[in-house]
């Protein structure tokens, strides 16, 4: 994937997606993948609806990958998702009380090919190295933007910044939300 996207061979398909409904249900598969006893999960979903113009298979992506590898890493503790929607930006934010990333590891995040060192077997799952410089060309390939914090032994906060337009109907804020 990363090789099309670098390539120009991975288009934008953009269309109406009720953005609230993807991510309940993006981030509840991504949780369930990894999902521990000892960890608190919460997910923070402010609309019943929120209709935005963006491609549903490359948030989708974006949206698995960030909490699939925070739920991976956080075996105790808290993992918490959450987005915020203002004048046409959608920010998702992904925090977890997780093991961090290395120092080692951090410095090349976003580098495809990190090698040895990030390449694991873990619950017969193989990670690559390739996961996060993937949402990242995503991000790029959209027009946003993604950002990394992470405290080794404390845990992780991933940011993405996406720019998107709204679709004809706009959702309503949970009223418990609003109090």
């Amino acid at each position: 994937l990363l090789s099309r996207i670098e390539a120009g061979l991975v288009t934008v398909k953009r269309k109406p997606v009720d953005f609230c409904k993807l991510f309940r249900e993006t981030t509840e598969q991504a949780i369930d993948e990894f999902r521990s006893a000892a960890v608190t999960y919460t997910v923070q979903d402010v609309y019943d609806s929120l209709m935005l113009q963006f491609d549903p298979n490359i948030l989708t992506r974006i949206l698995h990958e960030v909490v699939s590898l925070s739920a991976r890493y956080t075996r105790v503790g808290t993992l918490a998702v959450r987005y915020v929607y203002r004048k046409d930006t959608l920010t998702l934010v992904v925090e977890d009380t997780g093991q961090g990333i290395p120092p080692s590891i951090f410095r090349r995040i976003f580098e495809p090919h990190i090698g040895e060192d990030y390449t694991m077997q873990e619950q017969g799952k193989h990670l690559s190295g390739l996961e996060i410089p993937i949402c990242k060309a995503l991000v790029n390939l959209v027009g946003g933007d993604i950002d990394i914090d992470s405290d080794p032994g404390r845990g992780t906060t991933t940011y993405v910044q996406l720019n998107v337009a709204k679709a004809e109907e706009q959702g309503t804020a949970h009223e418990e939300e609003m109090k």
